[in-house]
């Protein structure tokens, strides 16, 4: 998370306190090579990322989205989303693509709809104990 996530409309600061991944974490995940992180770069800074990861056989998973909350609105999230289906069915094989949404974030929810992603209404716990932050409400 940059800047203070405030901003925006995909900031999460009113939901999640506390780091969600640390740069130890993600260098022991990226070395793991099961995930990649594709960037936007604009200037020579970073301004969006995503993450795509193996998942199983047939299914990788998206995550760790994120566009710097000046740079939103201008089709970099798109970008970064297309750029990230692509590497999934291209290099990973995936046939099925997943990922996992706050489910107060009706917001993003409705994004990823117009999409074409669908929700499963399938929920599980957020991580508490996977050093990934902490939810401010249940």
């Amino acid at each position: 998370r940059g800047k203070e996530c405030k901003e925006g409309w995909t900031g999460e600061m009113d939901f999640i306190d506390g780091v969600r991944i640390s740069q130890e974490d993600m260098e022991t995940e990226l070395d793991a090579g099961k995930s990649v992180i594709l960037v936007a770069v604009s200037s020579g800074n970073v301004i969006g990322s995503i993450k795509v990861e193996k998942a199983g056989k047939g299914v990788a998973e998206i995550g760790m989205f994120a566009v710097d909350p000046d740079m939103q609105s201008n089709g970099i999230g798109r970008a970064l989303f297309d750029a990230a289906e692509e590497y999934a069915v291209e290099m990973l094989d995936a046939k099925k693509l997943e990922m996992m949404v706050l489910d107060n974030r009706k917001d993003i929810q409705e994004w990823y709809n117009s999409l074409g992603y669908h929700d499963t209404e399938e929920t599980m716990p957020f991580p508490t104990g996977a050093n990934v932050g902490k939810p401010k409400m249940d």
